[in-house]
């Protein structure tokens, strides 16, 4: 019986070690397409750098409810996501343009309803732009949307399916800027590319951090009006993990305001 008591204390004294020398572990988790993954490493990448936690990727999870859920469900713990998305696609908030705005609420309403904290975002905006071929541009004198006035009516607009029939699109950016076009072609995906890279259109919309602008050689003419959604990029971590280990929010802050469009479109 003694040697059964003793027995049964050392167990526990080892399991008990055990436990306590253990780093805590935290879920990484992101979308499924490049950027978000790049997104995801990073964020990993931080943390295993500046903390004593065990991390663990779960990448290309879902869309923006599917990783949303994850951290609201424990499943997960940081995910790097967009204010607009976040805004609108989440908390269920008509269109704003007020970069500012949108963060602090988003900031305020996570915290009360979902108890994550939104930290501040690392610099660069995932949203739309018009491109154009370098010599379309000099040719015409084009460095701004408003620089179409006059001009767009002679040229073939081709945009993405989804973006043609949105109010934050291709509808609301006519109105702004009071545009007209010879043509609009929506097409799918890369396929636009291949019509501006062939002379099949003049102009095109893209992501800011697309990596094939750069790769046919094409400017982002400036939203001089603001019309484009803000989609920066911001570390979500649920609240838990910062009151435990508030080391990973300065980890992951390393990068606040540190990134911009042409890297991550590089990258």
């Amino acid at each position: 019986r003694v040697a059964a008591a003793v027995m049964a204390a050392l167990i526990v004294y080892v399991g008990v070690s055990s436990i306590d020398n253990t780093p805590d572990t935290i879920i990484v988790t992101s979308k499924p397409y490049t950027e978000q993954q790049i997104m995801g490493n990073m964020a990993a990448d931080l943390l295993e750098a500046h903390t004593d936690m065990n991390v663990v990727r779960k990448l290309n999870l879902g869309g923006t409810q599917v990783c949303h859920n994850a951290l609201a469900s424990g499943e997960a713990d940081v995910h790097v996501e967009y204010t607009s998305s976040m805004f609108m696609a989440v908390l269920g908030q008509e269109i704003s343009r007020d970069k500012d705005y949108i963060y602090n609420y988003v900031k305020e309403q996570y915290n009360e309803q979902y108890d994550m904290d939104v930290l501040p975002d690392w610099g660069f905006n995932n949203t739309y732009g018009l491109a154009v071929k370098r010599s379309t541009a000099e040719k015409y004198g084009l460095t701004k949307i408003s620089d179409l006035v006059g001009v767009s009516q002679d040229m073939v607009f081709t945009p993405t399916f989804e973006f043609s029939n949105r109010e934050d699109g291709m509808i609301g950016l006519t109105r702004e800027y009071g545009l007209t076009f010879k043509e609009v072609v929506p097409v799918d995906g890369g396929l636009r590319y291949t019509a501006i890279d062939n002379d099949e259109c003049d102009i095109i919309v893209a992501y800011t951090t697309d990596s094939l602008p750069a790769e046919y050689d094409l400017v982002f003419l400036e939203d001089d009006k603001g019309f484009f959604l803000p989609y920066y990029a911001v570390p979500v971590v649920r609240n838990e993990i910062l009151e435990a280990h508030p080391e990973v929010a300065d980890a992951l802050n390393t990068l606040a305001g540190e990134l911009d469009e042409e890297t991550i479109a590089e990258l």
